[in-house]
């Protein structure tokens, strides 16, 4: 039955569905609209004219981001944002046309705006800071049917050559010291000329300059002194310092005294001078006991009597504003010159952030196994808990979930649970470990809690954990994550007829529930290339190995002089503990062709391999295929193990969590922007899971190397994204290419593709909902 409020949406659709039709239409019709006696300008083309051998390609990139101006805009071929100009005309009556105009329609670009001249002339300036001197830049404007595009040619040859760099030789400590920096210099000889080489040059300079006390100390102080009158197309190199720089530029100083003002505010009218406590050589102004002193200086990397040091500077910052408890950090410096001698005092003035926070969370979660649902969450936040700039996080959790697709649909499942979280700003360690300089607070992790899920058809269970650990960052770009003492332990608290049904029926998965008591270690690394500015390539690689049951069954095994077996295994406090390796690795590659074009892949692999006083990985350990995070094509967790067929018996039961200990699987796709906050992707994924062993159970689920690549699993489909910052909510329908559960010569299933019937598309097409992007 269709309720008028549905007509209404229908018609709102269609309508839809038309402007876009009509968008299309003008999208072929452009060139109709433009003024008269005008052309509408395509692009830039770039050719290097040389018989030398150079880089053509590396010239042909720098030469296009000169090329002035850029076309329009196109998605798939089409001039959208063009199009959407010309749809709604000049002055558009209707309120929709005005939308679309103000926000999305992009002005033609015409012949008229382009200036070859001014272009070439930029080109050749371009050119001469590369070290081609003697290049020349010509060019031709090519037009047909009223589309304009300009070819630039770039006659270039062999470009010029460093054969030496002289640094000052002065006798006075500003050239001294310029002087010691040159065996860390990038300029080196033979090295071809490049004026942004020069600039780093300097940058560096200046960065090693105030590393050495020369506070005032600034870039454009250091000139360079090109001589290309050798011949040979060779340069020589003089560097030199102004001579008319400021005083204070000139002189090296060193720290006085540090002061320190842990809880300082705007107009603060307190005397930093008189109101402090000297300790471990700082005045540390102690009015409150909001934090122990000790905590506040293991932070602080200036020190008395050292020359002022930019790297420390820096470093000081970060370490305080890591701690976790400041909302700003501000060290000010006042200077003084006594018998040519440079002082320095410094005072570090820091705001403290609120303490404490209570917030109150309702959100939609949705996870890997397709359950959805509302969750609530209760978290306290104390951000110096024992005065030491300890962070103590308690989270609070409950929600609902339900299953929602064609065949997975209308199993309900609640869970509810506390979490607490505790990082401590050091390493806490039996041994003594000195306080690393880096840029990074170094953090001790220990991790709580527990939680209940009930799957009401099935079963209700019971999981504790606890985890002590450590978590430091050696860059802005790596992170390492070290947890020697990991503890998971679940237990069933009940279950079903159908559950234990299932159970009878499947050995395999009795045993992974069984054996759910963990006790080991975790190590992580990741590089994330991926913070700060947007680069052409940025990778992401995380590398986790986690390990089980190894020291407890040794120790055992020497005691009891026995090795566990299936029959007699060994137990802690009466029960069965696991043992295994598993390492799982995620490695990504991100391609940004601009900022409205990016091709994304990831490569995810793992092996889990239970050995000892284990037969089978726990069920909270094993790998699964399938899903909106994984191949999209299929539900979730319903691919493989290998070529293994689910029975009907089994899948009737709902319970399809098709599991494996080996996993392999790669994604890619195509993100565009449609408009604004509309983006689009086209997506190819393939993979599945295995067995590290051979089970009569799982027919074929095994891994073996002389088949594997014939059992994976292919899927491919279109994805729309609502990307607001913040929030992400995406759409991706996916469809199989290649089933691995079929015969091996009937897995290929693209020929079956029929859009039109209604059976294929219930039986192949999945809808995939989630929040974010998929990696």
């Amino acid at each position: 039955m269709q309720t008028g409020s549905t007509k209404h949406s229908m018609h709102r659709v269609y309508g839809s569905i038309v402007i876009c039709l009509c968008i299309c239409l003008y999208a072929c019709n452009n060139i109709k609209r433009l003024p008269a006696g005008e052309n509408l300008y395509t692009g830039a083309v770039i050719k290097i004219k040389t018989t030398d051998k150079v880089d053509k390609g590396e010239l042909k990139t720098e030469l296009a981001k000169i090329a002035r101006p850029k076309p329009n805009e196109k998605l798939l071929g089409l001039r959208v944002k063009l199009s959407i100009y010309n749809y709604t005309g000049d002055a558009p009556k209707k309120k929709l046309k005005r939308m679309l105009r103000r926000k999305f329609a992009e002005k033609p670009v015409l012949e008229s705006h382009v200036n070859a001249a001014n272009v070439s002339d930029i080109m050749i300036n371009r050119l001469n800071t590369l070290g081609y001197f003697d290049a020349n830049v010509t060019y031709t404007v090519i037009t047909k049917r009223r589309k304009t595009t300009v070819e630039y040619t770039a006659g270039v040859t062999t470009p010029y050559l460093i054969k030496s760099v002289i640094f000052p030789e002065g006798n006075d400590i500003l050239s001294r010291t310029v002087k010691e920096s040159e065996s860390e210099t990038a300029i080196k000889v033979n090295t071809q000329y490049s004026l942004d080489l020069l600039k780093a040059e300097r940058l560096r300079i200046d960065y090693y300059m105030k590393n050495n006390g020369f506070y005032y100390f600034n870039q454009d102080y250091i000139l360079f002194k090109a001589d290309s009158t050798i011949g040979s197309k060779a340069i020589n190199l003089k560097l030199n310092v102004k001579k008319d720089i400021p005083a204070k530029a000139s002189v090296a100083y060193r720290i006085n005294n540090i002061y320190i003002n842990p809880s300082y505010k705007l107009n603060d009218t307190t005397n930093t001078k008189t109101d402090t406590v000297k300790i471990d050589g700082y005045y540390y102004l102690n009015k409150d006991s909001l934090l122990h002193p000790h905590a506040v200086i293991r932070s602080v990397f200036l020190k008395k009597g050292e020359y002022y040091n930019r790297k420390n500077y820096s470093l000081t910052i970060n370490r305080l504003m890591g701690m976790g408890v400041f909302k700003n950090a501000v060290i000010k410096f006042t200077d003084t010159i006594i018998n040519g001698i440079g002082l320095m005092d410094a005072y570090i003035n820091l705001t403290p952030m609120q303490k404490k926070s209570l917030q109150l969370e309702l959100e939609t979660v949705t996870k890997s196994n397709n359950y959805t649902g509302p969750a609530l969450t209760l978290s306290f936040k104390n951000r110096n808990l024992f005065k030491g700039a300890e962070l103590l996080l308690v989270n609070f959790t409950g929600n609902f979930e339900s299953q929602f697709s064609k065949i997975q649909s209308g199993f309900n499942s609640y869970e509810f649970g506390a979490n607490s979280q505790l990082y401590i700003p050091k390493f806490i360690t039996p041994f003594n470990i000195r306080n690393v300089s880096s840029l990074y607070v170094p953090k001790t992790k220990l991790d709580v809690g527990f939680r209940v899920l009930n799957r009401v058809l099935y079963f209700k269970i019971a999981a504790f954990n606890f985890s002590y650990g450590y978590v430091w960052k050696e860059s802005a770009q790596k992170e390492y994550e070290v947890t020697p003492i990991s503890i998971n332990f679940a237990r069933l608290l009940g279950t079903t007829s159908a559950f234990e049904t299932l159970l009878i029926d499947n050995p395999f998965l009795r045993k992974s529930f069984e054996e759910q008591f963990t006790l080991g270690g975790k190590y992580g690394f990741t590089f994330n290339s991926l913070v700060g500015a947007v680069k052409h390539h940025q990778y992401y690689f995380n590398a986790t190995l986690d390990l089980s049951g190894n020291i407890i069954s040794t120790i055992q095994s020497l005691i009891t002089k026995r090795k566990p077996t299936d029959d007699n295994p060994f137990k802690l406090l009466d029960y069965r503990y696991s043992q295994y390796s598993k390492i799982s690795t995620d490695s990504r590659y991100y391609l940004n062709v601009n900022p409205n074009n990016k091709i994304a892949m990831r490569v995810l692999a793992g092996v889990g391999i239970p050995y000892g006083n284990s037969t089978t990985m726990p069920y909270i350990k094993q790998f699964f295929s399938g899903g909106s995070n994984s191949i999209r094509a299929f539900l979730p967790r319903t691919v493989g193990p290998g070529s293994y067929v689910l029975p009907d018996s089994l899948a009737s039961k709902g319970f399809l969590d098709q599991a494996g200990d080996i996993k392999l699987e790669g994604n890619i796709e195509y993100r565009f922007t449609i408009v604004s906050v509309l983006k689009g992707a086209v997506f190819v994924d393939a993979g599945n899971v295995w067995l590290s062993r051979k089970n009569e159970e799982f027919p074929n689920g095994e891994f073996r190397m002389n088949r594997f690549y014939k059992e994976l699993a292919v899927g491919t489909g279109f994805g729309l994204r609502a990307d607001i910052s913040f929030f992400v909510i995406r759409f991706d329908v996916g469809m199989p290419l290649r089933k691995p559960a079929l015969p091996e010569k009937e897995r290929w299933v693209y020929n079956n593709i029929r859009f039109g019937d209604g059976n294929w598309r219930k039986q192949n097409l999945v809808l995939n909902i989630a929040i974010g992007y998929p990696f």
